[in-house]
């Protein structure tokens, strides 16, 4: 077979039969360059997105878009001693591949892509400034239980906005050492990321000649420097939370996913408020929301918003928060409380007993479901 005729079978696989290849005993090579190249593609074509959302600058770890996918995609395709690709054949075997279709399946291999993406960008920024890292995620897991308060992007900045209007931008932001201030007086010495929030929250609500929102990132450096200066150490740096199995926090997620459904198939569904298809998007947007924030640590990297575009291609910021976005807040909530309720009521030990008073800072507001 030529060269020529080998690149034109190849490029002629679909990502389903490519995979049956890849996750058999014999690969092929063609199946294997189909499925690198493929993947490479999703991950730039992410990484491209993400940079003009404002929340990727490649050359801050002197690479280039190129090289951040392809270290992203090249832990997806090492092999063990027997040339199994290990992590594929056990991601796929647990989407069932058997029954899926070619759709089906290219959006499953989107979703470890995207995954893996956003773990190497976490862990990227984590070893470029790692207590900034830590900060801009717990601030982020803090206003996510906080009511009153949310996240908001502009331009190439995400903001902290306060209230339910929109983010005032002609009005002038807050100087950071009055933020500052405020937040270091909320920390104290305990150093608790929701008391800081808080701070900022009240300090915003009663101050309504600066603009109602804040930049996260400076957000964090403030928040940083108070620590710093308390000696307070990072909320949550002893990973407590994390002692939990994979196995345990997957079977959370399962029944939080299945509890959401079963309370929200009704409203949105059978009264034709979504269609069947969207909805489903909206389950598979909380899935991955959950397992960002519980098994993947990398809750951070990427916003709902984020997350439901990889389902929704032309998705745009601005059809999201009118359609979508109150009614992906509401079900992850649900999903979160129920997840923390699921670790709370099934503890496999006395460790795990002892977690429910760590488990329980991060259970979000009851809330209203949403027209």
């Amino acid at each position: 077979m030529s060269p020529s005729t080998s690149r034109k079978c190849g490029e002629s696989l679909t990502v389903r039969e490519a995979l049956a290849s890849l996750l058999s005993e014999c690969p092929s090579p063609v199946a294997v360059n189909r499925l690198v190249s493929v993947s490479t593609r999703m991950a730039l074509a992410y990484l491209y997105q993400k940079a003009r959302l404002g929340g990727l600058r490649p050359e801050h770890f002197g690479l280039t878009f190129e090289d951040l996918a392809l270290d992203s995609t090249a832990e997806l395709f090492r092999r063990d001693d027997a040339g199994n690709f290990v992590e594929l054949r056990t991601y796929f075997n647990s989407v069932g591949r058997a029954a899926s279709t070619d759709a089906d399946m290219e959006i499953a291999l989107r979703r470890i892509v995207f995954s893996k993406v956003s773990e190497g960008l976490f862990r990227r920024y984590r070893e470029n400034d790692p207590n900034l890292g830590k900060v801009i995620r717990n601030t982020k897991d803090a206003i996510n239980s906080l009511q009153g308060v949310r996240l908001e992007r502009q331009g190439r900045q995400l903001w902290i906005v306060v209230g339910d209007d929109e983010l005032m931008m002609e009005t002038p932001v807050a100087p950071p050492e009055v933020i500052d201030a405020h937040v270091t007086s909320a920390l104290g010495s305990a150093g608790q990321m929701q008391a800081a929030v808080a701070a900022l929250v009240s300090f915003l609500e009663t101050h309504p000649y600066y603009r109602n929102g804040f930049p996260v990132s400076e957000f964090a450096k403030v928040v940083r420097s108070a620590y710093i200066r308390l000696g307070a150490a990072l909320h949550n740096d002893d990973d407590t939370e994390r002692q939990f199995t994979t196995d345990e926090i997957k079977r959370a997620i399962d029944s939080a996913t299945d509890a959401v459904y079963t309370k929200t198939f009704s409203t949105y569904v059978e009264k034709k408020k979504v269609d069947a298809r969207t909805f489903q998007v909206y389950l598979r947007t909380v899935r991955d929301v959950l397992e960002s924030l519980y098994v993947h640590d990398t809750s951070s990297t990427y916003s709902h918003f984020d997350v439901m575009a990889t389902y929704t291609p032309g998705l745009s910021e601005d059809e999201y928060r009118r359609t979508h976005r109150n009614r992906v807040e509401y079900m992850v909530k649900l999903a979160r409380t129920h997840v923390s309720d699921f670790l709370l009521d099934h503890p496999v030990d006395t460790e795990q007993i002892q977690l429910r008073s760590t488990i329980r800072a991060h259970v979000p507001p009851r809330v209203p479901s949403p027209a």
